[in-house]
C-alpha cells in the first residue's frame, strides 16, 4: 500500500481518468477526496470505494471557483487534518477552432484547464506544506506538446505546462 494514510484530493474524479485514479489511490491506501461538480456520481464513487474497504469523501467543486476551492480544502482539513496529494485532473476539451474561435468557449476552457489548476495549487499548497509536503500532479495532454485541432484546448494545455513549471520552481523546497 504505497499511499497508506496519505490524503489525496482528485478533481474531476467522477469521470474516466479521475474515477480510475480515485479507485487506484484508495486501493493503495489513500484517503481519497472526490472533488467534482456532479454530486450524485461523486457520492456513488465514495460508496464504491467504501464498499471496497477504502476511505473517501465527496466535496462539491467547480475548479474555476475560488470560493469552492476554499470550502473544499476546509472540508479536507476538518475530515482528515492533512493533504498530501493534489491531482488536477478536471478538464474540458470543448472545441474552439481557428479561424473563428468562439471566445465564450475559449474562456470556459481556460477557466477549467488553466485557472482551475492554478487556483487548486494556490489553495491546497498551504495545507500540503503544513502536512509535511506532498505531490501536485497536473494532468496535461499530448495536445500541450504537439498541438491539435482545438485551438482552445491545445493552447490551454501548453499554458498548463507553464503553470506546472512555475509551481515547481516556486513551491519546491
Amino acid at each position: 500500500m504505497r499511499l497508506k494514510k496519505k490524503v489525496a484530493l482528485i478533481t474531476g474524479a467522477t469521470g474516466g481518468m479521475g474515477r480510475a485514479e480515485a479507485k487506484l489511490f484508495a486501493k493503495e491506501g489513500a484517503f481519497v477526496v472526490i472533488a467534482a461538480r456532479k454530486e450524485e456520481l461523486g457520492k456513488k464513487l465514495v460508496d464504491d470505494i467504501m464498499e471496497d474497504g477504502g476511505t473517501a469523501l465527496f466535496v462539491q467543486l467547480d475548479v474555476s471557483e475560488q470560493e469552492q476551492w476554499a470550502e473544499a480544502v476546509k472540508q479536507v482539513k476538518e475530515q482528515f487534518g492533512a493533504l498530501h496529494i493534489l491531482v488536477n485532473n478536471a478538464g474540458t476539451n470543448a472545441p474552439a477552432l481557428l479561424p473563428k474561435v468562439d471566445m465564450d468557449i475559449w474562456n470556459k476552457v481556460f477557466a477549467t484547464n488553466v485557472t482551475g489548476t492554478l487556483l487548486g495549487i494556490e489553495t491546497c499548497a498551504p495545507l500540503m506544506r503544513a502536512s509535511g509536503g506532498g505531490s501536485i500532479v497536473n494532468i496535461g495532454s499530448i495536445g500541450g506538446m504537439t498541438a491539435n485541432f482545438s485551438t482552445a484546448y491545445s493552447s490551454s494545455k501548453w499554458a498548463l505546462r507553464g503553470v506546472s513549471g512555475s509551481a515547481a520552481y516556486n513551491l519546491a523546497g
